[in-house]
């Protein structure tokens, strides 16, 4: 396993993801709503999800690798 590797993802989808988590938080009751609709529909989920999915295998990847 890479230690490298494992620095990156942590880096890579961490930050970002306690940043959104952080604006989520600051948004009205309204607003949270709209986003969950948004973002649980079948077209953003076949784009955005399948892109964020492809990313986080090109993250994993290097720290299964073996050398």
């Amino acid at each position: 396993m890479s230690k490298d590797a494992i620095v990156q993802l942590v880096l890579m989808l961490g930050i970002p993801a306690f940043m959104m988590c952080r604006e989520y938080k600051k948004m009205s009751e309204e607003e949270q709503n709209d986003l969950k609709t948004d973002v649980t529909s079948k077209q953003f989920i076949a784009t955005y999800g399948l892109v964020t999915l492809n990313l986080v295998f090109l993250l994993v990847e290097p720290i299964f690798e073996a050398t």
